[in-house]
């Protein structure tokens, strides 16, 4: 049986591990004017962005790493058209530890 101390700390954790899942993403993205990019754009104020996509809709497997960058916009060329895409974002702050946000899904026209 835990102690009221630890059944304090567990259920803290839990409440803020539920509400960081519920949390709204931070980045969208839509479909660039070219066929078969697309376009991010996350919330400025953070030292860099990472970006990942995959096809795998349903687990979220062999996720692509898109390029690094320290702009809050990237751009993700020669994507297959009319394919679905989970796409994610993750900002980097240095002594922060952030989680990867998305997924947010799109058919790449």
């Amino acid at each position: 049986m835990l102690s009221d101390h630890c059944y304090q700390h567990k259920i803290a954790y839990l409440q803020s591990s539920i509400n960081t899942r519920l949390q709204k993403n931070q980045f969208k993205v839509k479909n660039g004017n070219i066929s078969g990019t697309v376009l991010h754009t996350a919330k400025g104020n953070v030292n860099a962005h990472e970006w990942q996509y995959t096809t795998d809709i349903v687990n979220f497997k062999n996720r692509v790493a898109a390029d690094t960058t320290t702009t809050s916009t990237t751009e993700i060329k020669n994507l297959e058209e009319a394919t679905k895409y989970a796409f994610f974002h993750k900002a980097i702050q240095p002594g922060t530890i952030t989680d990867w946000e998305g997924s947010i899904f799109l058919v790449n026209t």
